[in-house]
């Protein structure tokens, strides 16, 4: 009896676990239903639905399958708590849609072909800036809600290579250790933001002791570039690409490309096209193939040009910013602006925004534009790209270098106005071009040995027209006041002394340094950058050949340059070389409509001419419109 017993008990036993594991079972099942729109002919016949898991995918194999109902229905049992990928195929190929564990049990609509949208935020050229990181993140989670797919790049420089540019708010951090403590502090930064993957710069590639390599290590983000060789410890060997996935596991193959022009030892760059060549064949197992560059844009549409097996350019260096990304050769090219080689909490933060749409895996479509976060309120301007510089003002109808000339260059729309500023014997800052007061007004003498108040006495108009009788000499602060906040100002410095201080000083205290620059040769420079190190500069040393002014003026770091001479198809290889390290460029000077054009062609954004008032239309007939000048 009692073996009786116990068997039943082992029998009851048996039976209710055998009831609790299929009710736990079915309890670990949930029933994915939906609904499949087919938007070529609203025919759901002949689709059919998998569901795969996320390593399922990889290997082509499904947990699931069911045809779709001539209705456009389907369901398929599924466990909860789990994430999938619904694939829809038919004869236009196959789309995939993401299924989040918290909505298996939510009708999905979908519509055939699939639409999938990529997103890549990326910025650029962040030269030590870590601002508006609260914005910053507020932004990328808005994004990171909206789309499924979002991956944030960096396309290099990050860091500043030039100790004199090592400037927080105004002050100089004359200790090489600020440098590994700012580097290490903005990958940490870049690690909070969930950055996805950067490529080299050129100032990361110019290191600074251990210090960058220690921070590039700290990154938990992939670095790449697949043309750069290092051979040294004091930076990582990086990655030549990376693959990234989405939700849905598309594939894409970012490859890295930097520049270095600093010529450390242990780096090596490696021939470009080879590079290309040697990975090009990451296409053939992608979804979308990127290139994260940091060559300039240049290059970069070089690189489009000549391999359009990419489909986009995402790309930094040369602080080009494209408000809307171009298409080239197919491959969109994106960039977005980056900041001056200083640090400044002024400095807007700019992130692109690409978004390439796919159908049933093919790219469709691609957009690209740039937003700004942050932007502080000096720097709420948009300075011109390219234009006409008013050499001295409108000179040509008006005396030069005096406000009625100033004022009828900004009436015009100049994009620039260059005039020239020299102390008096009593060390005021006064404009005028030459060295003595001969030619421009009815005195004489240097203007080195009157005083303000001698000058201010000499009639700067007559010896132009009748009508400009009585016109003073201005002081360097009556022209800045007359000056719109929105155009170039090219500050000739002429004779000695402690005129590049006084210059820089006032700049800064006039809230001018995002527009002003001085032309002067490098001793002036360092004067000007010993007080105002984020001072911009213009390059006056010429030299016998413009290839050696060229590379004088890289050498020197400096941010504008002003070619004269010949204009010869050699411009075009120097905007080139000048274009990847930063600078811009003038040209001194002409008023032929004809070569203001040939200049613009070959890549010189600022020629200087007398007549602006004439030449104004000449950029216009290519598209770039006159400044609408805005004053404080």
């Amino acid at each position: 009896m009692n073996s009786c017993m116990n068997k039943k008990g082992l029998n009851l036993w048996l039976l209710l676990t055998g009831m609790l594991v299929s009710t736990a079972c079915m309890e670990q099942k949930v029933l994915v239903t939906g609904h499949v729109y087919n938007k070529t002919d609203n025919q759901a016949e002949g689709l059919e639905v998998k569901l795969h898991r996320d390593k399922e995918i990889k290997q082509n194999r499904q947990y699931k399958r069911t045809a779709v109902q001539p209705d456009g229905s389907f369901q398929m049992k599924a466990k909860r708590d789990r994430s999938y990928i619904l694939e829809i195929n038919g004869e236009q190929g196959s789309g995939r849609v993401f299924l989040p564990a918290e909505k298996l049990q939510e009708r999905i609509d979908a519509s055939y072909p699939v639409t999938e949208k990529i997103v890549f935020l990326h910025t650029n050229d962040k030269h030590f800036d870590v601002n508006h990181e609260d914005e910053f993140a507020q932004k990328l989670e808005e994004i990171r809600a909206e789309y499924d797919d979002v991956f944030l790049l960096e396309a290099g420089d990050i860091f500043v290579r030039h100790a004199h540019r090592w400037v927080v708010n105004g002050g100089l951090a004359k200790d090489t250790a600020w440098y590994g403590e700012r580097a290490l502090q903005l990958i940490q930064s870049m690690n909070k933001l969930d950055y996805d993957v950067m490529t080299l710069g050129n100032h990361e590639l110019a290191y600074m002791n251990d210090y960058t390599r220690i921070a590039l290590e700290a990154a938990r983000f992939p670095v790449l570039a697949a043309n750069i060789e290092i051979s040294t410890d004091k930076l990582p060997q990086p990655d030549p690409f990376t693959v990234l996935n989405t939700k849905t596991k598309r594939r894409i193959a970012v490859l890295g490309l930097a520049t270095d022009n600093a010529g450390r030892e242990g780096v090596k760059e490696l021939d470009l096209a080879e590079t290309v060549n040697k990975y090009k064949s990451l296409k053939d197992f992608s979804d979308v193939f990127l290139v994260l560059s940091h060559l300039g844009l240049r290059k970069d549409s070089l690189l489009a040009g000549e391999f359009p097996v990419f489909d986009a350019i995402i790309g930094g260096h040369s602080h080009d910013l494209l408000e809307e990304a171009v298409i080239e050769n197919s491959v969109l090219i994106a960039h977005a602006g980056g900041n001056p080689h200083f640090v400044s909490d002024e400095h807007p933060l700019y992130l692109g925004k690409v978004v390439l749409t796919l159908e049933n895996g093919k790219i469709t479509d691609k957009r690209g534009r740039v937003m700004e976060i942050g932007r502080k309120a000096e720097s709420e301007i948009k300075m011109p790209e390219r234009g006409l510089c008013a050499h001295r003002g409108a000179m040509e109808t008006h005396p030069e270098n005096t406000i009625p000339a100033f004022r009828e260059a900004v009436k015009a729309g100049a994009y620039m106005i260059e005039f020239d500023v020299q102390l008096t014997k009593d060390k005021k800052l006064v404009v005028m071009h030459d060295a003595t007061v001969d030619r421009t007004t009815n005195g004489t003498g240097k203007v080195s040995e009157l005083t303000l108040a001698e000058i201010k006495q000499l009639d700067a108009g007559s010896w132009k027209s009748p009508e400009f009788k009585g016109l003073q000499v201005p002081t360097f602060r009556e022209v800045l006041d007359e000056m719109p906040v929105n155009v170039w100002l090219n500050i000739h410095l002429k004779g000695t002394g402690e005129a590049p201080q006084m210059i820089a000083e006032i700049l800064k205290e006039e809230n001018r340094l995002h527009q002003a620059f001085l032309a002067c040769g490098s001793k002036a420079a360092k004067q000007a950058r010993g007080v105002v190190p984020n001072i911009l500069i213009c390059n006056m040393d010429r030299r016998e050949s413009n290839g050696d002014y060229v590379s004088g003026t890289i050498e020197m770091d400096a941010d504008f340059i002003q070619l004269r001479g010949a204009i010869t198809p050699e411009f075009a290889e120097y905007a080139k070389t000048l274009k990847e390290n930063g600078i811009r460029i003038n040209y001194y000077g002409t008023d032929s409509p004809d070569e203001i054009k040939m200049l613009f062609d070959y890549g010189v954004e600022f020629p200087l001419v007398n007549d602006i008032l004439t030449n104004i239309s000449v950029p216009k007939e290519i598209g770039i419109e006159p400044v609408k000048p805005v004053f404080r």
